[in-house]
């Protein structure tokens, strides 16, 4: 996740089971929010564009959810997932949205399989 609430750059990795823990204002909820709005966005509108209003993450707009150390107009959403199937896949799926207006729209994105890309 980048430029995203509180993450500047992090990577998470999830696993079968992921406790997440933390201090308060550590980034726990974002995680989830992050997860939420991605999950809606697909949903509604295939993440051609990236609406931050409605639905259950309640996130209000690009400006309020953009990492407030950053002076970029792009949110960048890295998710990479592994599965096994005779001899294991990483899929690595990339999306990169900017600002326009109060959404974000889809500037580029791609999907690889094993480093291969398949989409861009």
């Amino acid at each position: 996740i980048k430029n995203f609430r509180i993450f500047e750059n992090q990577a998470i990795d999830f696993k079968s089971i992921t406790f997440i823990t933390g201090a308060n204002s550590s980034g726990k909820s974002s995680i989830f929010k992050a997860l939420m709005l991605l999950q809606e966005n697909i949903k509604n509108n295939q993440l051609t564009e990236l609406a931050f209003d409605g639905g259950e993450h309640i996130l209000g707009d690009f400006e309020s959810v953009k990492n407030r150390n950053t002076t970029e107009n792009i949110a960048q959403m890295t998710f990479n997932l592994e599965y096994l199937y005779k001899e294991k896949y990483k899929v690595e799926a990339n999306f990169v949205f900017e600002k326009n207006d109060k959404i974000g729209i889809l500037l580029e994105h791609s999907i690889k399989i094993n480093e291969i890309v398949i989409l861009t």
